[in-house]
């Protein structure tokens, strides 16, 4: 099957080629950060609003807020291979957070605050693949694991020394200084998982 270097429908060859608007790219990196937490519509806009009420940077606060997620925060120590899994361990009622048992996904883990697993859920086969799967894989920052009594602690984001770069796509166009930036660092350099540019 031959691919045409051009859309599909009637007017495909007529329409601009290539070239995103402003705005184009802003809902590109949007629909990024919504797909890669597995949040609604209506749930990102909630903490859009939440996070720009916030001192400092909204798109800072915005990630933050993103990241105390219990779902995101099983997932990142590592006892599910994907966010779905986290997020089904917590509806399950698998999850406890400082020894009580929690089963909202969205519910936000505070700095201090110790998750771990139930006894029982320490042998699922998918849990102990997740574990070994993530073995050699770098954990974040605010994050600290003991894998022996299948338990973590989150602390605080900013106070780990994690360095946000500008969220130069998603909250506007780059700036002259942004300018050498790939748009392709977009947002894994907005969550600090890149290397940010030295300016």
């Amino acid at each position: 099957m031959a691919r045409r270097p051009y859309a599909p429908g009637q007017h495909g060859q007529n329409r601009r080629p290539g070239k995103n608007s402003d705005y184009g790219l802003q809902l590109q990196e949007k629909q990024k950060a919504r797909f890669m937490y597995g949040v609604s519509e209506k749930q990102f806009r909630r903490f859009f609003a939440n996070a720009s009420k916030k001192r400092g940077n909204t798109g800072v606060n915005l990630v933050e807020m993103l990241e105390q997620r219990l779902d995101n925060v099983v997932y990142r120590l590592g006892f599910a291979s994907t966010r779905p899994f986290a997020r089904q361990l917590v509806n399950h009622g698998h999850i406890l957070v400082d020894g009580k048992k929690v089963d909202i996904p969205s519910f936000l883990v505070v700095p201090g605050s110790k998750i771990s697993l139930r006894e029982k859920t320490r042998q699922n086969t998918q849990v102990q693949e997740a574990l070994e799967m993530r073995a050699g894989a770098r954990l974040s920052p605010w994050l600290e694991l003991d894998k022996d009594n299948f338990s973590g602690v989150f602390f605080h984001i900013r106070e780990s020394g994690w360095k946000a770069c500008s969220p130069y796509i998603f909250f506007g166009t780059r700036s002259q200084e942004q300018s050498n930036i790939p748009r392709s660092f977009g947002f894994r350099l907005w969550l600090g998982l890149t290397t940010c540019p030295v300016r």
